[in-house]
């Protein structure tokens, strides 16, 4: 049998092409981990009161971390697949980020002078534990978002690694969410972030060890 012929035998018989769509790819994976890194944070650090969420400070911090999830999870999936062109979802996580620090310098501004300072790093020192905290909450993310990749094919290791790790702090992020007393956009907007940013580093960092073919 010659070689054409074989695989024409294979090709018929192989079924129809195996579509990897995110949600299968990274989506699920993602998902999980964060159900977990949330019953992980609610369990350890204690959830905000359900009075709260009649408030909108709980769902401003939603939709800011649950927005970057997504847009970031995007980009690390397209970052997985050759030639699937990854920075317009990252545009799309910068233009959140903007209109978040739009609104967060509108609080601190318009906050009395006496206040503004607490505006910004919250109440009992909270701001020095909350890029720590995220970024522990995103670590089972990160874990699910690397071994997703893994079945993928990324070739630029550290630019997924990092976009990997960013996705996870902004699951990370999410998670704290629930367990966060803090109200202010400018409080959200700059140590959510920090957090996030900080697990990109940490991606970048050990993307080509942990991704490497």
């Amino acid at each position: 049998m010659h070689t054409d012929q074989l695989i024409g035998t294979l090709a018929r018989h192989a079924g129809p092409a195996l579509r990897t769509t995110g949600w299968r790819a990274i989506g699920l994976q993602l998902a999980g981990a964060t159900a977990l890194a949330l019953a992980g944070g609610v369990a350890v650090l204690g959830a905000v009161p359900a009075s709260d969420f009649a408030t909108p400070a709980p769902w401003m911090k939603l939709a800011y971390t649950g927005l970057l999830a997504w847009a970031l999870g995007l980009a690390a999936l397209h970052a997985g697949l050759p030639a699937r062109p990854w920075r317009g979802p990252l545009r799309a996580a910068g233009i959140v980020f903007l209109l978040m620090a739009a609104i967060g310098f509108m609080v601190w501004s318009q906050a009395p002078a006496a206040q503004q300072a607490a505006t910004v790093l919250g109440r009992d020192g909270s701001w020095v534990t909350c890029a720590p905290k995220v970024m522990l909450l995103a670590l089972p993310v990160f874990a699910a978002a690397v071994a997703a990749l893994r079945r993928l094919a990324p070739t630029r290791l550290r630019a997924t690694g990092a976009l990997a790790g960013a996705a996870a702090g902004a699951c990370g992020a999410f998670a704290y969410a629930f367990c966060c007393p803090e109200s202010s956009a400018a409080y959200v907007v700059v140590w959510y972030t920090a957090g996030i940013a900080a697990c990109a580093a940490a991606g970048a960092a050990l993307g080509p060890r942990l991704l490497r073919w």
